[in-house]
């Protein structure tokens, strides 16, 4: 399988094979890949391996008014849903499931820095994702900021301060600690 980063151009340029069909995969999100059958059918496709099952989804055929952008965000959606625990029954959620929620239902269709957002969450909040979101205190958060202010510099720590107050708004306007 040839990996490339995909780009409208570099995908009209491509050409079915003479047999069968060929698999190119998108250096940009991991789980996109292309099939171009040899009838000249060109489709979008997720798969990926999580949790040692595979994946295979179809997401869209190219026609001439495809969005690349919008088949990333489609992909990567289905990609954290995927890697979300699906036993989850409690009503208590964790930090990593909210900073999931929020990326895969609010940020990526309305943030155009939906990925800064989920590179600082992995970074800086990574070592709470296993707490639960009643377990985290205005003083947690407070030491957090210090912490960040000493080995970030202060403008840093007040950007991920103003990410994380944004990530509880919207858990708060889904319903709390309980949201579903």
């Amino acid at each position: 399988m040839k990996k490339f980063h995909f780009t409208k151009k570099s995908l009209s340029l491509l050409s079915p094979p003479t047999n069968g069909y060929v698999e190119f995969a998108d250096t940009e999100e991991r789980a996109l890949k292309l099939i171009i059958t040899a009838k000249g059918t060109k489709t979008f496709y997720f798969r990926q391996v999580i949790r040692k099952k595979p994946y295979r989804f179809k997401i869209a055929d190219i026609d001439g008014s495809f969005s690349l952008q919008t088949i990333r965000n489609k992909t990567a959606e289905l990609r954290l849903k995927l890697s979300q625990n699906p036993n989850e029954k409690t009503q208590n959620h964790t930090l990593e499931y909210l900073c999931k929620k929020y990326i895969c239902d609010f940020a990526m269709y309305e943030k155009l820095t939906w990925k800064e957002d989920l590179k600082d969450f992995q970074i800086f909040l990574s070592p709470w994702f296993s707490r639960y979101l009643s377990e985290i205190t205005k003083n947690d958060i407070l030491a957090l900021h210090k912490k960040i202010t000493l080995n970030n510099g202060p403008c840093r720590a007040n950007r991920i301060l103003a990410k994380i107050s944004a990530l509880f708004a919207k858990a708060q306007e889904w319903g709390g600690v309980g949201f579903v």
